[in-house]
């Protein structure tokens, strides 16, 4: 392959709908493209794959205790149904998935705002000397962690859209 001239599209072989760089003089412009181009269908596949996790959180947890206990089990799995349906919708109606992009991060953050209580009630009870249950502790910390960074990436890929979309603009 020969170099590509101003204006030229490439199209990599492995995955035609996904990148599409298109060549310009302005280096900064084609990060941006690229970032595009590449984030924008795999923040969907990112929202499927996290809410796999919160369900295999809550699953994990009903395996290891080996009871139903109590239903507060399933709350991370509350979480990641919503997480697959949103990326499943956005992956298959790319015209509105900006909407289902930002409403999968409003219930990601109201996931970790969740969580902070049932964590805050942890770290009372290891204050006070009592013992914690390591299941339901660790269950708790992981649907903190998860939906953090799941709301951190969206955030990140939000801002580099938005950073995107305007320096195509003056271009």
């Amino acid at each position: 392959m020969g170099a590509l001239a101003v204006g030229e599209i490439y199209t990599m072989p492995n995955r035609l709908d996904l990148i599409k760089i298109y060549v310009e003089t302005n280096a900064t412009s084609n990060i941006a493209v690229l970032f595009r181009s590449f984030f924008e269908p795999i923040m969907s596949k990112i929202t499927m794959l996290f809410g796999a996790l919160l369900v295999g959180i809550s699953l994990m947890v009903l395996a290891l205790t080996q009871k139903m206990g109590s239903p507060t089990i399933f709350i991370p799995a509350l979480v990641g149904i919503p997480l697959l349906a949103l990326g499943f919708l956005s992956e298959n109606q790319p015209a509105k998935r900006k909407l289902w992009m930002h409403i999968a991060v409003t219930v990601g953050l109201l996931g970790a705002l969740a969580s902070i209580v049932p964590i805050f009630l942890q770290l009372l009870k290891l204050a006070k000397g009592e013992s914690l249950d390591p299941i339901r502790a660790g269950s708790v910390f992981s649907m903190a962690i998860l939906c953090g960074l799941y709301v951190f990436l969206c955030v990140k890929s939000f801002i580099n859209a938005r950073q995107s979309a305007r320096q195509e603009e003056t271009v």
